[in-house]
């Protein structure tokens, strides 16, 4: 039975129970997993990273270690205007 044919039995039933919404729920997320898993292409973690050599890894991280500072330089002078 089709997971459309179950939702249209449970809303004409009365006596509609937590084990039949549970398993029609189950059927949808398969069903979605499923789906996504066929239709959605994956590639590995760094696979948009091929351009990210050393010298721009090197940038990468003093642009953060700057972020950083600048945020408690910023907290700092607020903290001085109170």
């Amino acid at each position: 039975m089709s997971i459309k044919q179950q939702l249209f039995n449970l809303e004409n039933y009365s006596g509609c129970n937590v084990e039949s919404l549970e398993l029609i729920y189950r059927k949808i997320v398969d069903a979605l997993k499923r789906t996504s898993d066929e239709t959605i292409p994956t590639c590995k973690k760094n696979f948009f990273k091929f351009w990210l050599d050393q010298d721009l890894d090197e940038l990468k991280s003093r642009s953060a270690v700057c972020g950083i500072v600048g945020a408690l330089k910023m907290r700092e002078w607020k903290m001085q205007e109170r």
